[in-house]
């Protein structure tokens, strides 16, 4: 009896920059420009990196959240996810410091208009945390390998 093998899915993404503050990210499918709103007008709509990281586990989540109500026949009406975390920004300024760069933790709010009993509802919520790829990358340390040669 052989077992079904799911292939991996690959993601690729290229970035350039020419100054600290902007970096522009092709996708396969968009472009992405990711700015640093103190180096521009504070109210011009621009994002961070680290919102896009939250961003990119909002949007996780939500796609789970939609994927898992549908397969259990749940009518989900409505989603609304917050998230926020801090971050010591002594490292990336190149202060010394024993506390990594990274977010000290990532806090997850999320507000349902579903139609599911509270044994249904926490087992939607068990999965959505179980099956969300970025919020197990984010958990459980992934390998960064950065290499590097000139232009």
């Amino acid at each position: 009896m052989s077992e079904d093998k799911v292939q991996n899915l690959h993601f690729d993404v290229k970035a350039s920059s020419k100054t600290p503050v902007e970096t522009v990210v092709e996708t396969p499918g968009s472009e992405i420009i990711i700015r640093d709103p103190e180096a521009y007008n504070k109210f011009d709509r621009l994002v961070n990196p680290e919102e896009y990281l939250l961003g990119s586990l909002a949007g996780c989540i939500s796609r789970i959240a939609h994927i898992v109500a549908y397969e259990k026949d749940l009518e989900l009406e409505e989603l609304n996810i917050d998230i926020g975390g801090e971050i010591n920004p002594s490292k990336f300024l190149g202060e010394e410091s024993k506390e990594g760069s990274k977010f000290r933790e990532i806090d997850v709010k999320i507000k349902a208009d579903i139609e599911a009993d509270e044994e249904e509802f926490r087992e939607w919520i068990r999965q959505i945390r179980e099956r969300s790829q970025i919020v197990d990358t984010v958990e459980n340390s992934v390998s960064v390998n950065i290499g590097m040669s000139r232009l």
